[in-house]
């Protein structure tokens, strides 16, 4: 009921393909899922955490959705091999040059990691893992073996109260429906149980 009376007030969703090799880009995601979906650069989302005082997140949404960290569709990731930060279980720099290049074999694609839940705190949670502020945020390590993270950028996308993980299965299926493996920083696919329903 939830899930139908969303899509009754967003008419993007009752346009949206009957295919799961349809949702492939962050753009689409933002265009064909969800129209109030929201960009943030993360450079300025890590600037926030390291500016002075106490830094304001009411500009992202705080209920539940997706966030998808993505690349500038005009630029490549530059990989290291430390990831910069001590909890972040880093691989090799080979072996994500590989799952990249595999990714992109298909089709170009932008997409690095899809993480999902009260999506403020789990930006935020992301956002100062990966400056060494906290440990707490579970999934999306590898993304901080990109060098060059000035070109990525995070796209939040809300939705119905407690569908997020059924939000989140049905990307990462269709992600890998298509480009036969999981997002770059994205280790294993999603936990929902429910079939989420687009259109």
């Amino acid at each position: 009921m939830l899930a139908d009376s969303f899509v009754l007030r967003n008419p993007l969703l009752r346009q949206a393909p009957k295919t799961l090799a349809a949702i492939m880009r962050s753009s689409e995601i933002a265009s064909r899922i969800d129209e109030s979906a929201a960009d943030f650069a993360l450079f300025e989302l890590m600037e926030r955490v390291n500016s002075l005082g106490r830094a304001s997140w009411l500009d992202i949404h705080k209920d539940s959705g997706v966030y998808v960290v993505y690349i500038n569709n005009s630029k490549e990731p530059e990989f290291n091999h430390h990831g910069g930060i001590s909890s972040c279980n880093p691989t090799k720099r080979e072996r994500l040059s590989e799952k990249w290049n595999g990714l992109n074999a298909k089709e170009r694609m932008d997409i690095i990691y899809i993480g999902r839940g009260n999506v403020r705190s789990r930006v935020r949670a992301l956002v100062r893992f990966g400056l060494g502020k906290t440990r707490k945020h579970g999934g999306g390590e590898w993304l901080w073996q990109i060098d060059n993270l000035q070109d990525l950028r995070i796209l939040i996308s809300p939705c119905p109260l407690g569908l997020e993980c059924n939000y989140e299965k049905y990307l990462l299926d269709s992600f890998k429906n298509q480009h036969g493996d999981w997002p770059l920083a994205n280790r294993q696919g999603g936990t929902g149980i429910g079939i989420w329903k687009p259109y």
